[in-house]
């Protein structure tokens, strides 16, 4: 039942400091507790009302591209009062020399930021709402205030330990040394923000199963509280390209293209009508990797572009090795796209063989039948089709903000 915010009790509604790094999903948490009546402030980075995102506001095209992206962070249902951005991290980045480690390249942005929030205070809080990965220094202060934390866990704590052996194929020009540094790194940072937090927030079962396998002690702060997509968005049913198969992303070993790419390589010798696009990817040294030649690279797509690949598509496949909650799996099933993925994707609404396709991890011959009886089953295909939209039900931005208010106003 939806709640009804307005007539909760005033003692049942803290007020929350979101902290956060960039545009997360749109700043749908802040906007949702503004409508909620729950915000005291939001603190963040450079976005509309910070100087670099005035400046790129008025330049407009002639900035760089880096720059020029900044105006498009705007914050939609917060009012500008309680919005405090600062340039600082990304003035740090931009001045101080960076790429001597990952390890330092991420401190430098996230503990400039860690001061800034401090000079900010806690204000009037009862609470901070923090994401995995960033803001430790100042959750610790805001925790040392008397303030609950509410952590944000938006990955599988354990990804960087997944994807060791597979970037060990890969990135022969990194070390594993480094790779291990990094994966440890994280993972000691997660531990450290769970080890102050009063809940730990996860989109999906498979997050979860990665916090209990860390951090089994940690298990009773769990609650389980999948992301929605806008409301405004519409599921239409598009017309299909019989034997074209779709994927989306920028980080191509973690999302599976690999994998994607010896299924097409097999497919292909045996339906060579079949397409197989990707979009996300715009690196040379990839896209010209042999392993990809049947791969075609669709370049960055805008979200127009995007819903029109979902929508002639036989079935976006995404066999992600690690994720929280997959938001490209959430657009293609609202598009009515049939989706091939696997349980690391996070959408544990999936149903095998009712509104999707589950796949294993790493599994190439799965993936293969999978496509395949897509391909070949047009019946089976779009009761798939008409499943997803059903699907994409229980994914809206309403049921999110009902379950979130009602997880905060809990504790």
């Amino acid at each position: 039942m939806p709640i009804n915010v307005s007539k909760m009790p005033e003692k049942n509604k803290p007020r929350l400091i979101v902290c956060q790094h960039g545009a997360r999903r749109g700043y749908a948490v802040p906007r949702m507790l503004e409508e909620a009546g729950m915000l005291e402030a939001l603190y963040t980075d450079s976005c509309e009302y910070s100087n670099l995102g005035r400046l790129a506001k008025v330049v407009g095209p002639l900035s760089s591209g880096s720059i020029n992206r900044l105006a498009g962070r705007r914050i939609k249902g917060v009012p500008k009062g309680k919005i405090f951005a600062t340039d600082v991290p990304t003035y740090k980045c931009i001045i101080k020399k960076r790429g001597k480690s990952k390890i330092n390249d991420y401190l430098l942005s996230h503990e400039s930021m860690n001061n800034q929030m401090i000079r900010f205070g806690t204000r009037n809080a009862d609470a901070i709402y923090c994401f995995e990965g960033e803001n430790l220094g100042y959750i610790r202060y805001a925790k040392e205030q008397g303030l609950k934390i509410y952590l944000d866990v938006c990955i599988n704590p354990l990804t960087e330990k997944i994807l060791r052996e597979e970037r060990r194929k890969y990135e022969k020009e990194i070390s594993f040394n480094v790779i291990d540094e990094y994966a440890e790194f994280r993972m000691n940072y997660f531990i450290s923000q769970s080890s102050v937090s009063d809940i730990l927030l996860c989109p999906s079962e498979f997050v979860a199963s990665g916090v209990k396998e860390l951090i089994p002690e940690y298990e009773s702060k769990i609650s389980i509280c999948p992301y929605g997509v806008n409301k405004n968005s519409k599921s239409l049913r598009g017309i299909p390209v019989k034997g074209r198969f779709f994927w989306a992303g920028r980080d191509w070993i973690r999302k599976g293209l690999h994998y994607l790419a010896q299924a097409a390589n097999e497919l292909k010798q045996k339906y060579p009508d079949m397409q197989f696009r990707a979009a996300g990817i715009t690196d040379p040294k990839v896209t010209q990797m042999e392993q990809f030649k049947h791969i075609t690279f669709l370049g960055s797509l805008n979200k127009e572009q995007m819903k029109e690949e979902y929508m002639s598509a036989d079935a976006f496949v995404f066999p992600t090795l690690s994720e929280g909650m997959a938001g490209v799996v959430i657009d293609a099933i609202v598009a009515g796209c049939p989706v091939i993925t696997t349980k690391s994707a996070g959408i544990d609404a999936i149903e095998n063989g009712e509104n999707g396709i589950i796949v294993s991890e790493g599994n190439t011959e799965d993936l293969c039948v999978a496509i395949e009886r897509v391909y070949c089953d047009r019946e089976f295909r779009n009761i798939m089709a008409a499943n997803a939209i059903e699907l994409a039900k229980q994914y809206t931005n309403d049921i999110y903000k009902d379950l979130l208010i009602n997880i905060l106003r809990k504790f």
